[in-house]
């Protein structure tokens, strides 16, 4: 069977049973000509390359069933996949079902029940403890804060005996 267009794509796995995969894919080109108009839209995002990019509509077993229009690389996977209609055809067929990958998140929150995407990474104030918030210290008196200054700059580096005593009256 020959799948011609995107609607004919999502009308078959209705009828089929079909999962769908749903992919994008970027592709290194050459630089184009200086002073060409929209020379900058080639630059991706991701790969700081000069790219195009292109979205592909597999089956469970991943044989190719669909592939989009080469956008420019600057372009997100998530606008290239509503400026092609795809969000549009999740609309219209409530029972297709598709995977994508990490960057269609957007529309798997929107159509939950029909697109599934990977699970979200961790974000960074997990990975990294020094970045969350500490509570906040105890504050000294301003006598005390200076006390501590003066000891800090002596050879020892011990507070004297004098600090260490006003500090344990407080």
């Amino acid at each position: 069977m020959r799948l011609r267009n995107l609607a004919d794509v999502f009308a078959s796995a209705e009828a089929e049973g079909i999962q769908l995969r749903i992919g994008g894919a970027e592709t290194q080109v050459r630089r184009p000509r200086a002073n060409r108009p929209g020379r900058r839209a080639f630059v991706s995002g991701k790969k700081k390359l000069n790219t195009i990019k292109s979205t592909t509509i597999t089956d469970g077993q991943g044989r190719l069933l669909w592939s989009g229009a080469d956008r420019p690389g600057r372009m997100h996977d998530q606008t290239a996949m509503r400026t092609e209609g795809i969000a549009e055809q999740f609309r219209l067929r409530p029972r297709d079902r598709a995977e994508v990958d990490e960057g269609y998140r957007g529309p798997a929150d929107e159509f939950p029940d029909q697109v599934s995407a990977p699970p979200k990474k961790r974000t960074t104030l997990t990975r990294n403890p020094f970045l969350i918030s500490l509570p906040p210290r105890p504050t000294a008196s301003i006598e005390t804060a200076s006390i501590r200054t003066r000891s800090a700059y002596r050879d020892d580096h011990q507070p004297s005996a004098l600090a260490a005593t006003r500090l344990q009256v407080q």
